[in-house]
């Protein structure tokens, strides 16, 4: 028998925001992931969500979580097993060094994009740790977030990656 989840799906697959609908369910599911792993601080929005699990490393994440995020229609069937079975997941108690964005080895421009969507979660001001790859990346990336209002407040080359601290505009573009 279908889920209601699965009929929404079938219901819902060819609208033309298809894609955005399944990047806010996938959202409503870490809020549930959060609320059951951290009940004294979990995230109200599912954009803050998505935000806060991209930041997580990769490794206590579904494989391949990030580009979910990016292309959720490329992985609709993987967003919706996942939310479907969000119940059985969880997160491992964190440290603060747990929420920095990895972004090493990630392509142009999936790595704006995804530090974009990690600043669009964030509060106004708050700071963002990010790893990037020299070339391109590095290049690119500062661009792209400096363009759309926020602020690089610390770059630093730490052997063959390069660190950033990112500050959130206050009104982002």
């Amino acid at each position: 028998m279908d889920s209601g989840l699965r009929k929404w799906f079938s219901a819902h697959r060819e609208e033309p925001r298809f894609g955005e609908s399944l990047r806010v369910l996938l959202g409503y599911a870490f809020i549930d992931v959060f609320r059951r792993s951290f009940p004294q601080n979990p995230p109200f929005s599912p954009e803050k969500a998505l935000s806060q699990a991209l930041l997580l490393p990769r490794e206590l994440l579904p494989e391949g979580f990030a580009d979910w995020v990016g292309e959720p229609e490329a992985f609709a069937e993987k967003i919706l097993e996942f939310c479907e079975n969000s119940r059985n997941f969880n997160l491992k108690p964190l440290s603060e060094e747990d929420f920095l964005l990895d972004l090493r080895g990630v392509p142009c421009p999936k790595n704006a994009v995804r530090s974009l969507l990690v600043l669009a979660g964030l509060s106004e001001n708050a700071e963002l740790s990010i790893y990037l790859d020299g070339g391109a990346p590095i290049e690119n990336v500062p661009q792209a977030l400096i363009g759309r209002g926020h602020q690089v407040v610390f770059r630093e080359k730490k052997g063959d990656y390069w660190y950033l601290k990112i500050r959130k505009g206050q009104n982002p573009l």
